[in-house]
Parts: C-alpha cells; sequence; structure tokens
C-alpha cells in the first residue's frame, strides 16, 4: 500500500479481505484511503467531535453602522456645524473639503449609535459648538459617555474619521493634534471610524456608504506599542518631519479589548486528535485554541512550524488587535532580516484564522480586515525578499497601515507603501508599492506607481508621467464615447 499512488491504493482497497483492511485501520491508518480513514477517525474521535461542535463559536463579524441609521440622524445641527468647521459659508467651500467635513460628522453619528448600542448614554458634546449654551467641552471631544465602556479612561470621547476608497481597503492615518485630557484632567480616548472616500457631490448624492467603528486608541496604546518594539529593530513613527507636533495614527492602532470568539473549555481527555486525525476530520482549532492564550499542544506540534512556535508564544500574551499587529510585522521584519530564515504565509493563517470564520483573526474586533490584509502584504514582501534585501536596513519605521521605511546609512526608503496620487477625480490608492518590483524615480528615488505614475509630489519627472497617464485616460474615454476615430457616434 505504501508503495502505491492514492488511485491504486483506493483500486486495491476494494480488492482486500475484510481482515486485512481492519488491520490496516487499526495499526496503519496513514495508508488506508480517505474516505475510509475518516469513517473509523469519525467512530472513533466520536466524544472529540460532540465537545468541539458545542465548543466552537458562532461567526460573529464587525456590523457596521448603515448608512441609513446615520440618515435618520441628520439634522439642521450638521449643518450648522460643519459650517462652524469651515469658518464660512458653504456654498464657498471646495467641493472636496466640504464632503471632508460631512464625512467626519457622519462618523460622529456613528459613533454615537456604536456606543449607543453597547448600552451607553451618549451626549452629543461636538453641537454644543452651535447652540450656544456656553459649554466648551467640544474643545477637547466630541462625545461624553456613561458608564465607561472596557478600555475607556474616562468619560471623554474624541471621534477621529478615516476615508477608504470603495472597494480597497486600505486607510490613510488619522491626524491627531496631540493626545487631549479633558477639564477634568482625565485622558480623552480616540475612537476611530472608517468611512467610505466620496470626492464628489454626485456621489455624496449617490450614498455615502456604511461607517466602520474600529475601536480605541489612547496614549496607554501608543507607550504600550513602543514597550513591545523595545529591543527591536522597529520602530512606531507617529510624527513626521516638517509637520510639527501633529501625529499620524495608523489605523492598526485602534481596537476594542476581548475577543468574539468566546474561549472553548479545555478538553477534557488527555489525548487530543492527531494532526492527520484533523486533517481527515477538517478540523482546524489552532486559532481558537490561540486566541484563547493558550500553549501550542505536544500532539499538534508538527502542525506549526518550528519558525512559528515562538510566535505563538509571543501572539499569546497579545489583548487586542494593535499588539497583535504589530508582534506580526515585528516577527516578520527581523526574520527576514537574517539570510534563510524561513517564512510561510500558510502555516501562519492556520494559526490566525478559523475556517468558519475567515475574516477574523484570532477572534478580534477588526470590521475592515485589517490583520488579514497584513498577512497578504507580508506575503507579497515574501515573495520580493530577495529585490528588497532587507538586510540592508539597520531598522524599521512604522508609518500608516501600509507604509514602511527602511533605515540605512544614507537615510531613510519606502520599503512598502500605497500609492498617495490621484487618478480622475479621485484617490488612486494603487497598493502593495512594493521596492524591488515596482521602478524607482530616477530622478527623486521614490517608487513609481504603475497605476497613475505619480512618484513624490514635488518631482517633476512624477508630474509628467500622471500627466501622460491622464492624457491616456481622457483619449480612451474619447475613443469609448466617440469612437475610434474620434467623432461622435451616429445613431445605430
Amino acid at each position: 500500500l505504501a508503495e502505491l499512488s492514492w488511485a491504486e491504493r483506493t483500486e486495491l482497497w476494494r480488492c482486500l479481505p475484510q481482515e486485512v483492511v481492519d488491520a490496516v485501520l487499526e495499526t496503519h491508518l496513514e495508508l488506508a484511503p480517505a474516505h475510509a480513514a475518516t469513517q473509523v477517525i469519525r467512530r472513533r474521535r466520536a466524544p472529540f467531535l460532540g465537545w468541539w461542535t458545542a465548543a466552537v463559536p458562532t461567526p460573529h463579524r464587525g456590523t457596521p453602522v448603515s448608512a441609513e441609521t446615520i440618515r435618520q440622524e441628520k439634522s439642521l445641527v450638521d449643518t450648522q456645524l460643519v459650517q462652524a468647521w469651515a469658518g464660512r459659508p458653504l456654498k464657498d467651500l471646495r467641493e472636496g473639503t466640504l464632503l471632508r467635513l460631512v464625512s467626519a460628522r457622519r462618523a460622529e453619528h456613528a459613533a454615537r449609535h456604536f456606543l449607543t448600542a453597547q448600552g451607553c448614554t451618549v451626549r452629543d458634546v461636538s453641537a454644543e459648538q452651535v447652540r450656544g449654551t456656553g459649554d466648551t467641552a467640544w474643545r477637547t471631544h466630541d462625545l461624553e459617555v456613561h458608564p465607561l465602556p472596557a478600555g475607556l479612561p474616562g468619560p471623554a470621547v474624541d471621534v477621529k474619521n478615516t476615508r477608504r476608497i470603495r472597494g480597497q481597503g486600505w486607510m490613510s492615518e488619522l491626524c491627531v493634534a496631540d493626545f487631549k485630557r479633558d477639564r477634568r484632567d482625565t485622558a480623552v480616548a480616540l475612537l476611530g471610524c472608517a468611512s467610505v472616500y466620496v470626492g464628489t457631490r454626485a456621489g455624496a448624492e449617490a450614498g455615502m456608504g456604511d461607517v466602520d467603528v474600529l475601536g480605541w486608541c489612547t496614549a496607554d496604546t501608543l507607550a504600550r506599542l513602543q514597550r513591545r518594539a523595545e529591543g527591536t529593530r522597529v520602530e512606531v513613527a507617529l510624527q513626521r518631519p516638517g509637520r510639527g507636533a501633529l501625529r499620524f495614527v495608523p489605523a492598526w492602532m485602534f481596537g476594542l479589548p476581548g475577543r468574539r470568539w468566546p474561549a472553548p473549555p479545555a478538553w477534557p481527555d488527555e489525548r487530543l486528535p492527531t494532526p492527520l486525525e484533523l486533517r481527515r476530520l477538517e478540523v482546524s482549532p489552532l486559532a481558537l485554541w490561540l486566541a484563547a492564550g493558550r500553549a501550542l499542544p505536544e500532539p499538534w506540534a508538527e502542525l506549526v512550524p518550528e519558525w512559528a512556535r515562538p510566535l505563538w508564544a509571543r501572539l499569546r500574551t497579545c489583548v487586542d488587535l494593535p499588539e497583535v499587529y504589530l508582534t506580526l510585522l515585528v516577527d516578520f521584519l527581523e526574520r527576514l532580516t537574517r539570510p534563510g530564515a524561513p517564512w510561510e504565509a500558510a502555516p501562519l493563517s492556520a494559526m490566525l484564522t478559523w475556517r468558519r470564520d475567515p475574516g477574523c483573526v484570532l477572534g478580534l474586533h477588526d470590521p475592515t480586515g485589517t490583520l488579514a490584509r497584513l498577512v497578504d502584504t507580508l506575503r507579497t514582501m515574501a515573495a520580493h525578499r530577495h529585490a528588497l534585501t532587507l538586510r540592508s536596513y539597520r531598522r524599521f519605521v512604522l508609518r500608516n497601515p501600509l507604509w514602511v521605511q527602511g533605515v540605512t546609512p544614507g537615510g531613510r526608503e519606502t520599503v512598502l507603501t500605497y500609492c498617495g496620487g490621484t487618478l480622475g477625480r479621485g484617490p488612486c490608492g494603487t497598493w502593495p508599492l512594493v521596492r524591488g518590483r515596482e521602478a524607482a524615480c530616477t530622478a527623486c528615488s521614490a517608487l513609481e506607481c504603475p497605476t497613475c505614475g505619480r512618484c513624490r509630489r514635488d518631482c517633476a519627472q512624477g508630474q509628467a508621467r500622471e500627466a501622460e497617464v491622464e492624457r491616456q485616460r481622457e483619449s480612451a474615454r474619447d475613443a469609448a464615447r466617440y469612437g475610434r476615430g474620434g467623432h461622435r457616434r451616429g445613431p445605430g
């Protein structure tokens, strides 16, 4: 049997005497055809399957606050607030500026609805700015909540909104003047929201979409992450040269404490199913075990490559999405700077995701799939690891969710990023741009976007590429509208 192919083995199996079949199933289960082995394993492991069925949680995806719910909250106060923020009549605002401010107010409505659904009483502090009550609390925060949700240092909440391109997952960072304190000298928590980017009034009239609530970020979040990065070659940087005291908080730094998957009870039998039995049963408990903070069971060790076992131990101690994100990225960057260090996405996905809830990593609140996209990003970087020459970097600087810089003796260069250029009247957003795969501009050394031609904003060579791309797009639109000759098409 061992010397035969699976097809030959299945054919021979039909001809074997029953006593031989029984002997193989008893002592050499791995040689039996899959259907026969699975039947035996199901009988042998019936108690485990019953326990597993009762232990696994129901998939639960984060539900965004719907556009219809936000629309019902709209009032005259919203228009007055947007005008107060703009500091001039709305008719004098540029279209993009107006829609950015409207999106910010919609995020406040979404945040209020989200907190109310958590059983909190929420006060709209932001509206006091135009109600003439004399309450100046709006200078430091937008909402006040009671009782305090888990993870909040005080009742003051400052809502921050980031906009993403419809149909794409990436988000820019959220701009923060500082981590504030309210008049009680209590820390103000940031509540991150993700809205759909709409760049025109026509798009806004068609619908600005649902809003996802990302979770909390506080000064303590940043301190925890910086402590976790100590002793590594990765730096978490929120400030940028030339931008003063402004902080740019990446979307991955927002999260909610706790997990959506309840920890499965301990399996009462000392003998766990073997990896072969788990594969035949199509059961993958690794992610649920890790999400519960448990050590890797010895019988399942072969399911996790040796290189990933230290990572398992570190992930056990992570309490929220920001810590998991940073731990995964630090492990990857430090591993790939060592010659010949292994890294594979498949076993990592088995550790992090559960088949019945693939969009959720380790049961964490992650409505926009930030962690799943990170694994895709790492897979892309691993595929181009030789061109990236990561070993040449002394350390790495994390900017926004998908911007990693490498520090060399001569300065900094982008290792991974997305395109910040424009395509038509909206953002380009092409991602990922990977050093070694994308061409570097000969004038400014920045990565060239293959979609819109952008490199650096102030690079003349890049501006010429962008103009040429736009000219080609315009020609293609004219050809589609008027025919190949550029003349308007007649009837029929």
